[in-house]
């Protein structure tokens, strides 16, 4: 009798199985933002930090309620613009900054990936960037620390 349940249990995670693969994605949010591919197009938007998270031994930072702001625009040339705000407890500094995101970024539509130039040192320039619907996600080894981060677009 065990051999019987178990060979339908097999059988029934086989078929599901078999159906979510014939089905293929249907979650709208984990498509891009043309609709119909895994990766968005283009990503040339206005976007602003919703998640910004430091990770260390000793745990875990969000960063946006210390202070920290990221405001970023792509354009479709492939310009950069916008700004990000350190607070003096994260600045290297130990003074508030405002740094400049001015500069260039690459996107690749086939695999997703953005990559950031700009002369200020953030960890922005230092992350790939994964495009996903109106998210770009990134996160950054420090060795000792990572950041990850979610720059969403809309309004």
């Amino acid at each position: 009798m065990r051999v019987s349940l178990l060979k339908r249990l097999v059988r029934a995670l086989a078929f599901g199985v078999a159906l979510i693969a014939a089905c293929g994605e249907s979650d709208p949010s984990t498509t891009g933002i043309s609709g119909g591919s895994a990766y968005p197009e283009t990503i040339d938007e206005t976007y602003s930090a919703t998640t910004v998270t430091l990770t260390e031994a000793s745990g875990s930072t969000n960063l946006l309620a210390e202070g920290v702001v990221i405001s970023l625009v792509l354009t479709p040339g492939g310009a950069t613009t916008g700004t990000m705000t350190v607070p003096a407890a994260y600045s290297e500094s130990g003074e508030e900054e405002i740094l400049s995101l001015l500069g260039t970024y690459t996107y690749d539509a086939t695999t997703g990936v953005a990559e950031f130039a700009h002369a200020a040192d953030t960890f922005i320039r230092d992350t790939e960037w994964h495009a996903k619907g109106t998210r770009l996600t990134g996160t950054f080894d420090g060795g000792t620390y990572s950041i990850t981060a979610t720059l969403e677009s809309g309004p």
